[in-house]
């Protein structure tokens, strides 16, 4: 399901950047370090790869060092490197799709939103900010980390946002060309799955911690790094890419993962309201997943297509 869901939407990404003549998507490939032979959170991908024409290179430890001469490869059993895969611009993404959605005649409205009442299986407004109610016959809530905050009876238990940290460090000014030829990585070591993304150029390392931070709340909580947890990032750092054992530290962000309890996206009608469709779960990993997201979701409302069970609510209960 998210392979194709990956290929589907990667496509449609780059449909955007066409239509639109702006480049979001740079592929610069994914490397997966594997620290056990058998690791089946990239295993169980290969036989999709080979189905879409999209296959993995499998590199021995032995051939990391010589391709990627940034990376100390202990610890590291085998990498496979995904030559289709890469990064999105977020920002610039979010800002084509509402600047396209505002060109064809949709208005764009930044406000603070409650649902209103439910009656007769129906929602028929929601209220912003000024106390304005927009009325319509079908609405889809596709609000992160806040999502629990507007359907509490229904998500509560459900949606669990984190905190997720992201840092910046600067690199050497004799390293920057072989950063900037460095993939996007992936260290799949069971615990904390560290990731990071090229930056600037070159200039700039950013790494991300993917292991499930402690809760937050997006509006009410810090966004303040946790020294234990970036000390950790950092001596992890030091181990994998010892040219940045010294590297300063430039800048640091904390994210609200809208995590679900089984890491799977939410795609379902409200029970008490037809017209209500609650799209979230991202669980860090939905933003590239967008475009095919919306495609199904449109797909069900306007051709009446099925959406796949693994995304439904009843699987809480």
């Amino acid at each position: 399901m998210y392979f194709d869901l990956n290929v589907r939407a990667l496509t449609l990404w780059k449909a955007l950047e066409k239509h639109c003549n702006k480049s979001i998507f740079f592929n610069k490939g994914v490397l997966w370090l594997c620290h056990e032979e058998i690791t089946p959170i990239v295993d169980d991908s290969i036989p999709f790869t080979k189905k879409h024409e999209m296959e993995y290179e499998y590199i021995s430890n032995n051939d990391i060092l010589k391709k990627y001469s940034v990376v100390n490869g202990q610890g590291i059993h085998h990498a496979y490197l995904d030559p289709f895969g890469g990064y999105l611009l977020a920002r610039e993404s979010c800002r084509l799709v509402k600047d396209t959605f505002v060109s064809e005649g949709g208005d764009y409205i930044s406000s603070f939103v409650k649902p209103g009442n439910i009656l007769h299986n129906k929602l028929s407004s929601v209220k912003l900010t000024d106390n304005t109610e927009l009325h319509g016959d079908l609405f889809i809530f596709a609000c992160g980390a806040w999502i629990g905050d507007l359907f509490p009876d229904l998500l509560k238990d459900v949606i669990m946002p984190s905190r997720q940290e992201l840092y910046y460090f600067s690199v050497p000014e004799d390293k920057i060309n072989l950063y900037k030829n460095l993939p996007v990585w992936v260290d799949v070591d069971g615990k904390d799955f560290y990731y990071g993304i090229p930056s600037d150029g070159g200039r700039v390392f950013k790494i991300g911690v993917d292991k499930r931070g402690g809760a937050i709340h997006p509006d009410h909580d810090d966004r303040l790094m946790n020294q234990q947890v970036f000390n950790e990032a950092k001596d992890f750092i030091s181990h994998r890419f010892p040219d940045l054992h010294h590297a300063a530290l430039i800048d640091s962000k904390v994210c609200a993962y809208e995590n679900s309890p089984d890491g799977n996206f939410i795609i379902d009608q409200h029970p008490e309201a037809g017209n209500i469709i609650i799209l979230g779960g991202g669980s860090g990993h939905g933003f590239k997943h967008g475009p095919a997201i919306g495609e199904l979701v449109s797909q069900a409302l306007c051709e009446g297509k099925m959406i796949p069970g693994l995304f439904s609510l009843n699987r809480f209960k």
